[in-house]
C-alpha cells in the first residue's frame, strides 16, 4: 500500500549558548527535534522573551542584545524548517503575509527593472548624442583643410561610433586604408569604396555609379576635393 512521503531527514538546529552568568529563570533550550516541532518554536519564543525582560529590566544584564540577536536567528531557522516540513500547519496570516511579501518583491523587482530600462534608453540616447557631435566636428574640421593636402584630415566615426578597422565598423574585415585627403578618397579601390560606404552606413542606390559613392563618402567624411 503507499505510504504517506516522509519529511527530508534535515541537519539539527543546534540551540543558541547560554554564558553561565544567565540569569537562573532564562530557559537553556534542548536539541530541536528533526523536524523541529511546535513545542521547539514556543519554546524559543519564550526564551526571547525572557531575554527582552531580562535586558530591559537590568542596568548591566549579563544577557547582551547580541544574545538576542542569535536566539531571533535560531528561532528563524525552526520556524523555516517546521514550516518546509509540515506546510500545512502554516496559519493563514503566515501565508498572507507570505504572499504580500512576494507580491511586494515582486513589484519591487519590476519597479527596479523599469527603472534600469529607463537608464538604459537615457544613456544610449546620450551615446548617440555624443557620436553625432563627434561627427559633425571631425566633419567641420575636414572640411577647414579643403583638400587636405596641407593639412590633413581626422578619423571620423560611423554613426554607431567605431573607426575604420575597428570591430563593428561595416560587415567586412578589410585593411582600409587612411583617408588622409581628397586624393587618398579618389584613389579607392572599389572593394575599399564599398567598405567606407558600408561601415560608415551611408545609403546609396544599388545602381549607384563610382562617382556617385565617392560623392557620398566625400560629403560624409567631409573633403571639398572636386571629383
Amino acid at each position: 500500500m503507499p505510504r504517506n512521503p516522509q519529511p527530508a531527514s534535515l541537519r539539527p538546529i543546534m540551540p543558541p549558548e547560554l554564558p553561565p552568568t544567565a540569569p537562573p529563570f532564562i530557559t537553556r533550550l534542548e536539541e530541536p527535534d528533526v523536524p523541529p516541532s511546535l513545542e521547539n518554536i514556543i519554546d524559543s519564543n519564550r526564551l526571547i522573551n525572557q531575554i527582552k525582560s531580562h535586558i530591559s529590566l537590568n542596568e548591566n544584564p549579563t544577557l547582551t542584545r547580541d544574545r538576542l540577536g542569535k536566539t531571533l536567528v535560531h528561532r528563524h531557522r525552526l520556524l523555516t524548517a517546521h514550516t518546509a516540513s509540515h506546510p500545512e500547519q502554516m496559519p493563514a496570516w503566515a501565508r498572507l503575509m507570505e504572499q504580500r511579501l512576494q507580491q511586494n518583491a515582486d513589484s519591487n523587482k519590476n519597479e527596479v527593472t523599469a527603472l534600469i530600462t529607463g537608464v538604459d534608453k537615457k544613456v544610449e540616447a546620450l551615446s548617440k548624442r555624443v557620436v553625432n557631435i563627434e561627427i559633425l566636428a571631425a566633419r567641420t574640421h575636414n572640411l577647414s583643410c579643403d583638400d587636405g593636402k596641407d593639412h590633413a584630415y581626422v578619423r571620423i566615426a560611423s554613426p554607431t561610433g567605431c573607426f575604420p578597422n575597428e570591430d563593428g565598423f561595416g560587415r567586412n574585415n578589410y585593411q582600409l586604408p587612411p583617408l588622409c585627403c581628397a586624393d587618398d578618397i579618389q584613389n579607392l579601390s572599389d572593394v575599399h569604396l564599398n567598405a567606407y560606404i558600408q561601415g560608415y552606413d551611408i545609403p546609396y542606390r544599388r545602381n549607384a555609379s563610382r562617382e556617385q559613392k565617392l560623392k557620398k563618402l566625400r560629403y560624409y567624411v567631409g573633403s571639398r576635393g572636386a571629383l
